[in-house]
């Protein structure tokens, strides 16, 4: 099966996951052939689908294994497992443990496809960095993973190299050197020379740089070595706004405002319905019983004063009448 490198060095910050389940016996035969403190291993990285965790196979033997957390962390892994490759990465190793070297996630596959004519890829240890035009302002600089095509330029009696992302010249290679060489002589050959970019941001300014060795031997050039393996697009769940209450806003002016003045209470606006009126005449009808049981009463009390005043003239006479019948006064009396 073939394999997919994932490089672990030239794109900046390595991180280290540490391996787990680590074969402690595998790696003290290896560290028997060897003085070396540290050894560097190309381990392949495989999955099971019973498990959640990924295995690291060194010449065909489980050496170790990468946990689901690092394995969540790192999706590229699966995405090239998916695509039928297998992850070639490096593993370094010490008598004690072992810790597998990638690149930031995100950045373990390049952002574009490899050139669709026959390509050689040129790596090594020497860095190169590309100028690069002004940039837009606005444009946040953010580190990448591209693959460079190289061209040479002519440029009056000066040659120079420059470098290109999916068919854009992007600037020019600074102090080129050996790639004046090696560069042509790919060219020539119908081999389009390729290199690891890697933008980042330094300083707040957006930078390109890429790693790169002399051209190998014609008999250990090795065509097309990358696979196209595009980048699926990371679908990230919309943020789930948090629940709040709404707190009103007091705004206090410099100066108050006077205060207004007090005003009567104003008697509440009636419905407009038909039982307004029958309320109203309920009122009035109220209004007139009481006053006529008020003229009742002041009649009966004159009523009542007048009999009172009769009959205390009535008595008054009876006595008068007897005072003057036994004083022989009156014109009848008894014969």
């Amino acid at each position: 099966m073939k394999t997919y490198v994932v490089p672990d060095r030239g794109l900046g910050a390595i991180r280290k996951l540490h391996a787990e389940e680590v074969d402690s016996e595998l790696i003290a035969d290896l560290f028997k052939e060897s003085d070396a403190s540290a050894l560097d291993l190309a381990v392949v990285v495989v999955s099971d689908d019973n498990s959640r965790e990924l295995f690291l196979l060194f010449e065909g033997s489980v050496i170790g294994v990468i946990n689901k957390y690092d394995r969540r962390a790192y999706p590229e892994l699966d995405w090239i497992i998916q695509s039928g490759l297998v992850p070639l990465v490096t593993a370094r190793a010490t008598p004690d443990a072992m810790e597998v070297r990638l690149p930031r996630p995100g950045l373990c596959l390049p952002d574009n496809n490899p050139p669709t004519v026959p390509w050689v890829l040129l790596d090594g240890d020497a860095v190169y960095s590309v100028e690069l035009p002004p940039q837009d302002d606005d444009a946040a600089p953010r580190r990448r993973h591209v693959l460079l095509t190289l061209h040479t330029t002519q440029e009056g009696t000066e040659e120079g190299v420059v470098a290109s992302v999916d068919g854009e010249v992007v600037g020019h290679v600074v102090n080129p050197g050996t790639l004046l060489e090696s560069v042509p002589s790919l060219e020539r050959r119908g081999l389009q020379p390729v290199v690891r970019g890697f933008y980042a941001p330094v300083a707040g300014e957006l930078t390109l740089s890429f790693r790169a060795g002399e051209m190998p031997a014609v008999e250990d050039l090795e065509i097309s070595p990358i696979p196209p393996l595009p980048k699926p697009e990371l679908k990230r769940a919309a943020p789930v706004e948090p629940q709040t209450s709404m707190i009103p806003v007091v705004v206090v002016d410099e100066e108050p405002a006077p205060a207004p003045e007090p005003k009567a209470p104003e008697a509440p606006e009636a419905p407009a319905t038909g039982n307004l009126p029958t309320y109203q005449g309920s009122v009035e009808s109220e209004s007139l019983s009481e006053s006529e049981t008020q003229e009742e009463k002041a009649k009966e009390k004159s009523r009542r004063g007048t009999l009172a005043a009769i009959v205390a003239v009535i008595a008054v006479a009876l006595v008068l009448i007897a005072v003057l019948g036994a004083a022989g006064l009156l014109p009848f009396g008894a014969s």
